[in-house]
């Protein structure tokens, strides 16, 4: 993931907390993975977006949407354009749209850490279920994968 700061070297005398409420996240650099290359539905999975070469792990539900994780440690909810509901949880922050889906980051609650997915085989996210099979190994594959840079 690669993050923006919207300020000069000038203005680096701000101090930390002023200068992490400009940081941008650039949706075209996220870990977005490629729907088709999903074969099993409810097991996570991990892979490299091809546009950025970033890693994720990424699981799948029988609507069609689908939760990535990537190296930052960030959850995001890909929603089926055709599931898109009129309201989302107040959890899930509007990213951009991506091919077919409505890409939302998860900053807290349901689906946010690895420690909500790790306590059950299944997750809600919003108003989806998520089988939630071979996450652990996933999850330590992702972390060795982003630590070896």
């Amino acid at each position: 993931m690669t993050i923006v700061h919207n300020y000069e070297k000038k203005q680096a005398t701000k101090s930390v907390s002023e200068a992490l409420s400009e940081v941008k996240v650039q949706p075209d650099n996220y870990a977005f993975p490629e729907p088709s290359k999903f074969l099993d539905v409810g097991i996570w999975h991990t892979g490299r977006s091809i546009k950025s070469h970033l890693p994720y792990i990424a699981v799948q539900n029988e609507e069609g949407s689908y939760v990535v994780a990537d190296c930052t440690g960030s959850f995001f909810f890909f929603l089926n354009d055709q599931n898109r509901p009129l309201h989302v949880a107040p959890n899930l922050e509007y990213i951009s749209e991506y091919q077919e889906y409505h890409v939302y980051s998860i900053p807290y609650g349901q689906g946010a850490t690895a420690e909500t997915w790790t306590k059950g085989r299944r997750l809600r996210v919003d108003r989806e279920t998520f089988n939630n099979h071979n996450f652990v190994t996933e999850w330590d594959n992702l972390r060795r994968v982003c630590l070896s840079g």
